[in-house]
């Protein structure tokens, strides 16, 4: 009896792809190592956010968003809001967040965006004709792009998205409200960025479209919805 025991909880936790196995855990048997409920602005000069485990208010720029709803907003350039890097520093690492956009065709909307010292760790609703995209580098390498169909998503909507990275194993993948939209498998570009800098929260290069955010999560493992 014992083996089928054993059995069934490693089939519970992995996945399986043309390629082969991978392991990952269900959200709801992960314990995050950061969570920002994004809903209010404080700490140092009232311009940062919220950590609820480290319980400690981190990054900065919040005092340029609204929370006023009860959620991070951003609707302008000079919207910096941002939490450290170095909280997202592991081998594996699962970025969980929900957002929202006021226009579905703006590729200047970033609801997570990590971006500068040769390291990239992007997501975007829009960067083209019915796609979205995943953008991953690190220190200066091959950018790694995984596109997926955002047909059917629309403005002012909440989605959920779970971004992992694998650099022990070369893997990223992208789900999108519970469903597997993209993924890169053995990328041999998919290494170790080192020290990451800031995580810029709803970022917007360019205009005055509105990017909403709320319960970014960081786990140091494989999570999946």
């Amino acid at each position: 009896m014992k083996k089928y025991v054993i059995l069934f909880l490693l089939l519970s936790f992995s996945i399986c792809y043309a390629d082969g196995w991978y392991y990952s855990k269900s959200v709801t048997a992960a314990t995050p190592q950061h969570s920002y409920a994004l809903d209010a602005a404080g700490g140092a000069g009232s311009a940062q956010v919220y950590d609820s485990i480290a319980t400690s208010w981190k990054g900065g720029g919040a005092d340029t968003v609204s929370f006023a709803s009860g959620y991070l907003e951003a609707d302008s350039t000079s919207d910096r809001c941002y939490v450290p890097g170095t909280d997202f520093d592991y081998n594996v690492v699962t970025i969980e967040f929900e957002y929202q956009v006021s226009n579905v065709e703006d590729s200047n909307l970033y609801p997570f965006n990590i971006s500068g010292s040769g390291d990239e760790i992007s997501f975007r609703h829009f960067v083209g004709t019915d796609t979205g995209r995943v953008a991953y580098r690190a220190n200066y390498g091959t950018e790694v792009t995984l596109n997926f169909s955002n047909v059917g998503l629309a403005v002012n909507t909440w989605y959920k998205v779970y971004i992992v990275i694998d650099v022990t194993g070369n893997d990223v993948y992208v789900y999108v409200n519970g469903t597997l939209v993209a993924s890169s498998v053995d990328n041999a570009n998919v290494v170790d960025p080192g020290t990451l800098d800031n995580a810029y929260i709803g970022y917007i290069a360019s205009g005055t479209n509105v990017v909403r955010m709320k319960n970014l999560k960081v786990y140091n493992e494989s999570v999946t919805p």
